[in-house]
């Protein structure tokens, strides 16, 4: 609480007419009152609903003036958050929808009679037991207490809408049309940042600093890295396309060549998936060193295949076999073509002739999968500049800093004043876009 809000300075200031008995808020016996700011209720309603311990205290905008405040939320468009259709991610892990999702629509004979409440998942993981590893498991020998992992701002608008222009006037914001004037702008992921070290993971605050915001803060015990765990992957009654689905996950990050050939990447190119927290310092980043697939086709009731005998000389038969290359190659092509041909126009490369020629499509060609796979490169990482989190005093003196000072004599700039928009990681990477509608996809 800054001093204003304690009261204190409030009580002193001749140009304000408050009253103690206009109402305070008492805090603790100890410690002074604090004022309340209020909106006087409007429409004939007799309830304050709108107060803070300040005068310029955020107000909820609703703009259906139902109560409900506006939130990123609204602009997910509905065939993406409140379509009945299920996805491939809805198909493989199962779901269960919320309760205003299981509301029973007119009856109109094109639609279901009713909208499917759950659905089991069809995939399932073990524990990862710890295997090797190559200078101990543990960064630390004790817990250190990272940089403060925050939750998102959705009040940084500029960052989670769609926006068509720089200009800081022109910034579409939760009180624009949703689908009209913008959307949500997609999926939150974080940068790679190599291998970093203790520095880069824990605190610059002092102990006094940490005590007082203890909330924030958390303790961690990193673990080195190089530790490799081995898992295994259960899966039942998958189609092709979802099978070609996790394969292609699986894939991108293992060393094996020929399978990586599989998504028509270069070997060369080292890619890493994220797991756990710590990822906008950079922990987490994860390799699948080799994983071997096997199949288990109960429904062919060939022999030596499950159910058709018990024992395979003296153990028992589990009816599991390896998966063949042109297996392997089939699910793969199977997923990408799924893709592909279910995809809008807009979403094809800007120099793609014909939608008719999906064919001849890699999905890796497609613009969205290219940008995350920027991302998740590992052979090369941007700037430290370009990903780092913005600050709201952020040292000038370094030059290292987005956003002019409001003063010459500031020592400080807050770098969210501007209201810069998020570049794209083409931007980042400094990559060329060949998106179809790149001008709408800030």
């Amino acid at each position: 609480m800054t001093d204003f809000q304690k009261g204190k300075p409030f009580k002193q200031n001749s140009k304000n007419t408050f009253h103690e008995s206009m109402g305070f808020l008492k805090y603790l016996d100890n410690e002074e009152p604090r004022p309340v700011f209020y909106c006087e209720p409007q429409n004939r309603q007799s309830t304050v609903t709108l107060f803070g311990q300040s005068p310029n205290f955020r107000i909820p905008y609703s703009p259906k003036n139902d109560g409900k405040a506006a939130s990123a939320v609204d602009f997910i468009p509905e065939e993406v958050g409140e379509s009945k259709k299920i996805d491939l991610a809805d198909a493989i892990f199962g779901f269960v929808r919320r309760k205003n999702e299981n509301k029973e629509q007119g009856s109109d004979e094109n639609k279901k009679e009713k909208q499917e409440k759950s659905r089991a998942g069809r995939i399932f993981f073990s524990d990862a037991q710890y295997k090797s590893e190559e200078n101990g498991i543990w960064l630390t020998d004790d817990t250190i207490t990272p940089q403060i992992l925050a939750t998102p701002k959705p009040t940084t608008f500029q960052h989670y809408l769609v926006q068509k222009s720089h200009e800081k006037k022109s910034l579409k914001h939760y009180a624009s049309q949703p689908n009209q004037d913008t959307v949500i702008r997609g999926h939150k992921l974080y940068w790679h940042k190599g291998n970093v070290g203790i520095d880069r993971i824990k605190t610059k605050a002092t102990e006094a600093e940490i005590k007082d915001k203890q909330s924030q803060y958390t303790e961690i015990k990193p673990i080195q890295s190089g530790v490799s765990f081995e898992f295994t992957i259960y899966f039942e009654n998958l189609s092709d396309v979802e099978l070609g689905a996790l394969l292609w996950v699986l894939t991108l990050s293992v060393e094996d060549v020929e399978k990586v050939k599989l998504l028509g990447l270069d070997s060369k190119e080292k890619y890493r998936l994220s797991l756990g927290m710590g990822k906008p310092l950079g922990m987490g980043a994860v390799m699948i060193e080799k994983y071997e697939l096997s199949l288990n086709e109960r429904y062919r009731n060939e022999p030596k295949q499950r159910y058709t005998q018990l024992f395979d000389d003296n153990n028992w038969l589990s009816g599991d076999r390896p998966a063949t290359y042109d297996e392997h190659k089939e699910c793969i092509h199977k997923f990408e073509e799924y893709v592909t041909t279910h995809i809008s126009e807009a979403d094809f490369p800007q120099d793609y002739p014909d939608k008719q020629d999906y064919e001849k499509l890699k999905l890796k060609d497609v613009p969205r999968i290219k940008m995350l796979l920027a991302m998740l490169r590992w052979d090369i990482f941007p700037p430290v500049n370009r990903t780092r989190y913005m600050e709201i005093e952020r040292d000038i003196t370094t030059n290292d800093y987005i956003c002019q000072p409001v003063k010459e004599d500031d020592k400080t700039v807050n770098e969210y004043k501007c209201r810069l928009i998020l570049p794209t990681p083409f931007q980042v990477m400094d990559m060329s876009d060949n998106r179809r509608s790149s001008v709408q996809l800030w």
